[in-house]
């Protein structure tokens, strides 16, 4: 089974910035899947946060050419979506 997870933080800032980045090339979610060569069900999942945890770089490559955006943007995005998940989890345990 695959680990998801609902956007909210970082994964949120994640998540806006695909979408409007979509929406900039005037593509539809099906578009940007048939292109990276992926299920619309799975490009909505990750656009809605539910999806792996991780973005693996050949999604984040296929994106990168798909909407026009820099890789190592979408990258760093991610990055710091973890990074705030990880800390999210490290206060939660903190307080429990």
């Amino acid at each position: 089974m695959i680990a998801t997870t609902r956007c909210k933080g970082g994964r949120e800032q994640v998540r806006e910035y695909l979408i409007e980045a979509r929406e900039k090339a005037g593509l539809t979610q099906q578009d940007v899947a048939n292109r990276i060569g992926i299920s619309r069900q799975y490009y909505q999942m990750v656009e809605t946060g539910e999806r792996q945890k991780r973005m693996d770089l050949s999604l984040a490559g296929g994106l990168s050419v798909v909407l026009n955006i820099p890789i190592a943007e979408i990258v760093q995005r991610e990055s710091a979506a973890q990074e705030s998940e990880r800390q999210e989890g490290g206060a939660h345990d903190a307080e429990t």
